[in-house]
């Protein structure tokens, strides 16, 4: 396997966690938690969103869009 592809590799097995861009919570494969999150091994890879619960206040009466 070439240098390359290991980091692919390396990098889709990553811990995924999403940031609330409003409240700070945070999402791990797509279920928000008050939780702190603590990460062992490599990095986190992180991204920011809304929290269901900030979009129901953003955004009264729209329904939270689906997360693939």
């Amino acid at each position: 396997m070439s240098a390359a592809a290991r980091r692919r590799t390396d990098e889709d097995n990553r811990l995924r966690v999403t940031i609330c861009a409003w409240c700070g919570r945070h999402a791990i494969g797509g279920r928000w938690d008050d939780d702190e999150v603590v990460a062992h091994g490599p990095e986190p890879a992180t991204s920011s969103s809304v929290c269901p619960r900030c979009f129901a206040a953003l955004a009264p009466g729209v329904q939270y869009p689906e997360q693939s």
